[in-house]
């Protein structure tokens, strides 16, 4: 969400927040606003379905997040207590 009325502003993993999540300020990365990514959950689909969404135009790809920001997002991730250990075992698999 752009919408930050609810968090902190540093930069990073907020994981002990009311509602956990990762900020990335303005200009880190592709996003054209400061954003919180938010941690309180967390949904799974398939690869095959975002592919599809993004050619019938219900999902925009605008970039990838740096590698670096991408590891501390996935390790931040892997600290809430949202997140199942099904979702926790995939998030293991990507960083392996």
């Amino acid at each position: 969400t752009s919408q930050g009325h609810r968090y902190n502003t540093i930069f990073g993993c907020q994981i002990n927040d009311r509602f956990p999540n990762f900020y990335l300020v303005h200009n880190c990365c592709v996003l054209r606003k400061p954003t919180w990514i938010c941690l309180h959950e967390f949904y799974e689909f398939s690869a095959a379905k975002l592919v599809q969404k993004h050619f019938s135009g219900d999902a925009k790809s605008i970039g990838s997040l740096p590698d670096e920001i991408t590891v501390d997002l996935i390790e931040c991730a892997l600290g809430s207590l949202d997140i199942s250990a099904a979702q926790v075992d995939i998030l293991k698999h990507i960083m392996s």
